[in-house]
């Protein structure tokens, strides 16, 4: 049975929250405004790296105090993404930033292998 709240559905003991980021997800916890603002920095700094048609899908939870994050880059060409673990939210949201920006940054190195490239 689900009950619809103002913030978000309550579902079977876990609550479930949809924040006002697009394709952003919180389960079992509700971000303040600080982790707001701390999660909303990391994205936009992912995204200024990302392909230009990527979106993101994030699911966050916090589970016996210890904060659980998975990402999920998806762009025409390719996909990237990341899960980690970490009792303290800044750590998790640092530890995914490096993991998506390195996936990123091989992806660009390697993104005209096998192509022709035009040599003026």
């Amino acid at each position: 049975m689900a009950y619809i709240l103002k913030i978000g559905i309550y579902i079977k003991g876990m609550l479930e929250v949809q924040m006002d980021l697009p394709n952003v997800k919180t389960v079992g916890f509700a971000l303040d405004q600080e982790q707001m603002n701390k999660l909303t920095k990391t994205i936009d700094r992912i995204q200024r790296q990302a392909p230009s048609d990527a979106s993101f899908k994030v699911t966050l939870s916090n589970q016996n105090d210890r904060y659980e994050g998975q990402f999920v880059i998806l762009s025409l060409v390719g996909a990237f993404g990341t899960y980690s673990r970490s009792p303290v939210f800044e750590v998790l949201l640092q530890t995914v930033e490096k993991q998506l920006l390195d996936q990123i940054n091989v992806w660009k190195q390697t993104r005209f292998d096998g192509r022709t490239k035009l040599v003026v």
